[in-house]
């Protein structure tokens, strides 16, 4: 970040403080407390979209598993138990990246916070 886009941060930022009649550090501190909430939101959205995929490759895999059985060698089986494990693993790309961001936001909040800033402050 170059020395400008600094004191046009600061300056935006004091100027939010200001209408929101709080110090800019205050503000700071609320959005450092804010990464912590966003953080534990990502970490509880992601194990519920790992658990979701987890679900839907056992479900998936059973149905692939049956269609290969002598018995029923049915195509049906087949491709819904391998659309069922496409739709499972891009689950579980969602829930990765949910993890990626709690990682972010609760390793580093103050970069987090940054972001937030600068984005709200364009």
């Amino acid at each position: 970040m170059t020395p400008d886009m600094q004191k046009e941060l600061l300056a935006r930022l004091d100027a939010l403080a200001a209408k929101l009649g709080v110090t800019a550090d205050a503000l700071w501190q609320i959005y450092l407390s804010q990464a912590h909430i966003e953080g534990i939101q990502n970490i509880i959205s992601g194990s519920i979209a790992l658990g979701i995929s987890i679900g839907l490759s056992v479900f998936g895999y059973k149905l692939i598993k049956k269609g290969l059985e002598d018995n029923y060698d049915d195509f049906e089986f087949l491709c819904g138990g391998s659309i069922v494990c496409v739709v499972s693993l891009l689950v579980f790309f969602g829930a990765v990246a949910f993890g990626y961001s709690a990682y972010t936001e609760l390793a580093n909040p103050g970069f987090w916070a940054f972001c937030a800033l600068a984005g709200a402050i364009k």
